[in-house]
């Protein structure tokens, strides 16, 4: 059957980021590393571009040590994550943080969940071995994929809020835009067509069950965003995985919550100084 006008149409607004802007590290930088002030002098808060495969990448590095990369999620950016990534710097590590493509000041581009994958491996072929690897949102799905499939073999996970499969929220985005409920099948087979893989293929829970590395997974049980039901399946799916709720912070609130944080690193053994 040929998709109608209406399925291309959601499919390629499902796959188009919003435009979000918020501050970037370099911005972050001074408030929340203010005692790296001699450092940010020497260009540690610039960006980097380099470019990849998925296009050129806005890139930061900030601190020294074991490398911790940081992943945003859809319609999000590097700015996002850079609470959690100076408490690493504090705990002495390297954090990168990055835009995914079509984000923030990276290239403008199509993107999807295969690009955020593939971006993933391409920055830590670029950084060198990962300690930690931590992922927001969309983000934590691409992370837990990446890692599942062994696109990247950090130590460690880290994962906020994450959700298993985009293809879940396909029928809340078809009601969000008034696409009728009997195209969303339609609207599902033209975003697997532009995106070049089956919608089974990139379910994060699937992907982690044999996986070896440990995973601590933090999300609000009332997250209006991704229900708390994508981080009960994955931590069931992902041995050794540990599932802490986080009442009433909320979809990104959470991720500068400073118990959360601290949990966090505490966690991934650095402590906190």
């Amino acid at each position: 059957m040929v998709p109608s006008v209406a399925e291309r149409q959601a499919a390629k607004l499902f796959l188009t980021p919003r435009t979000r802007k918020g501050p970037t590290p370099t911005e972050l930088h001074a408030t929340l590393l203010p005692e790296r002030a001699m450092e940010r002098r020497a260009g540690e808060a610039d960006p980097a571009f380099p470019e990849l495969a998925s296009g050129r990448i806005a890139l930061w590095s900030w601190g020294r040590g074991p490398i911790a990369l940081f992943v945003h999620g859809w319609s999000g950016n590097a700015g996002d994550m850079a609470p959690l990534a100076a408490e690493f710097v504090r705990a002495g590590y390297r954090a990168v943080l990055f835009d995914m493509p079509g984000h923030g000041d990276s290239a403008p581009r199509p993107t999807n969940l295969l690009v955020y994958m593939r971006t993933i491996a391409a920055i830590a072929e670029l950084t060198g071995p990962i300690d930690t690897v931590v992922g927001h949102s969309l983000g934590g799905t691409a992370t837990s994929l990446a890692v599942g499939q062994r696109l990247v073999t950090p130590k460690k996970a880290v994962l906020v809020a994450p959700g298993v499969s985009p293809w879940a929220f396909s029928q809340d985005f078809a009601r969000l835009i008034g696409l009728p409920e009997a195209r969303v099948p339609g609207m599902v087979a033209v975003t697997e067509g532009l995106v070049g893989i089956k919608a089974h293929e990139l379910n994060a829970a699937d992907a982690v069950r044999e996986s070896s590395v440990p995973a601590y997974i933090v999300h609000d049980p009332a997250d209006l965003d991704v229900p708390f039901a994508h981080a009960t399946e994955l931590s069931n799916a992902w041995k050794g995985s540990q599932l802490v709720p986080r009442p009433g912070l909320g979809h990104r609130k959470i991720l500068k919550d400073e118990e959360t944080v601290r949990g966090v690193v505490k966690w991934v053994g650095a402590g906190t100084q």
